[in-house]
């Protein structure tokens, strides 16, 4: 009965919000608060999910673009938000526009008040249908056949050497930061607070996926693409059945791709630092 009261809660705040706002009755979601810049305003529709330095909102624009509003937590990560901003507006810049659907659109980034401090917000455009890699293997708690995991691997991967063709290091690649869109077999990764050019050291790490990072990013060594490479196969071996960070291939996956991804947790293969006796 607790979550059915806290259900009503939250419908009975979200009507009053509308009445005060005079649109109740209008079978629109009810707008959490309203976001603007001197030339826009982003109506925040309702929570997408919850990041470490940043909580996702549903949105719409004042033109009536749906929108994707990552709002930062705390005043003290505005700079890691910043620094998405900033590589995501020079991104496009150096792609071929075809690549460019691998990377969110960024349409907006600015400061909004948040009590007595400013917060950092950044603007994506809403893809229809997108899902993340978190969000499929809950839907599918055994894992997903291996032939349904290749476009989605391709994807990631693909996405990885484009950033690392620019010379950054994502960092982050988790489950929750890859979005597909299953009809089109579209894939983008997200969150590029975290990304680092290579050879620098880590700014940070996701609590709830620390099983998944190698040890030169829990450790803050200096990071090159293959820190990427190894996150991305835990992320698949996560997708085929396996727990995060776990080294056992799920049984039944492709010898080839067994090997593979075994391959890429190995520090001596990823560094290229092999014994020549």
């Amino acid at each position: 009965f607790k979550l059915i009261d806290a259900e009503l809660s939250k419908l009975h705040e979200q009507a009053n919000a509308k009445v005060k706002r005079g649109t109740y009755g209008d079978n629109k979601p009810a707008v959490v608060a309203t976001l603007r810049t001197k030339t826009m305003a982003y109506e925040l529709l309702g929570v997408v999910a919850e990041q470490d330095i940043a909580v996702l909102y549903d949105g719409e624009s004042s033109k009536g673009t749906p929108v994707l509003v990552k709002v930062c937590r705390s005043p003290a990560n505005n700079d890691l938000m910043k620094a998405e901003a900033d590589l995501l507006a020079k991104l496009p810049a150096d792609l071929d526009p075809k690549h460019t659907a691998y990377f969110p659109n960024l349409l907006d980034s600015f400061e909004v008040q948040n009590g007595k401090t400013k917060v950092r917000a950044n603007v994506f455009t809403a893809i229809p249908g997108a899902v993340s890699l978190a969000d499929v293997r809950t839907a599918y708690p055994k894992g997903i056949d291996v032939k349904d995991a290749a476009w989605m691997w391709n994807r990631l991967l693909e996405a990885a050497h484009l950033l690392h063709v620019q010379g950054f290091v994502h960092a982050n690649i988790t489950p929750d930061r890859f979005m597909v869109v299953p009809d089109t077999h579209q894939g983008f990764l997200t969150d590029f607070c975290y990304a680092r050019k290579s050879g620098q050291t880590a700014k940070a790490i996701s609590p709830a996926w620390k099983p998944v990072y190698p040890s030169e990013l829990t450790a803050k060594k200096t990071l090159d693409f293959s820190t990427d490479l190894f996150m991305i196969s835990h992320v698949m071996n996560h997708l085929l059945g396996a727990k995060p960070g776990s080294t056992s291939v799920p049984a039944g996956t492709p010898v080839a791709i067994a090997g593979l991804l075994r391959s890429c947790w190995l520090q001596v293969f990823r560094h290229g630092q092999f014994s020549k006796s």
